[in-house]
């Protein structure tokens, strides 16, 4: 029987942090694997090419650390993406284009 996708996650810290430790320091846990119908929820033909880049990468993102400054956990929203340094957008957008239509062996098998 086949296995519906399992994506591949990893947590990753972004490079605006590197130079912070502990609670300091910004991470995320993001979907790293080949890309999905996933990928492209809430994208429609007429988004604009960033807005469509942050709707990916919040579909991707499932945690953070980032808080307000109250303390209180952000949601991981497409205003919140595009918050982000430019740095770790890169960072992140990198990450995926190298997975993005990447295909394993035992994918392929299929």
């Amino acid at each position: 029987m086949p296995v519906l996708n399992q994506p591949k996650t990893d947590k990753v810290f972004l490079p605006s942090t590197k130079d912070k430790t502990g609670d300091d320091a910004a991470w995320v846990e993001i979907v790293t694997g080949p890309m999905t119908g996933n990928d492209l929820i809430g994208i429609d033909a007429g988004s604009h090419k960033q807005i469509a880049t942050y709707t990916m990468l919040k579909n991707r993102i499932l945690a953070w650390n980032y808080t307000d400054v109250s303390g209180v956990a952000l949601p991981i929203t497409v205003e919140n993406v595009g918050r982000l340094a430019w740095s770790d957008l890169q960072f992140l957008q990198d990450m995926i284009e190298k997975e993005v239509g990447t295909v394993t062996a035992e994918e392929k098998k299929t």
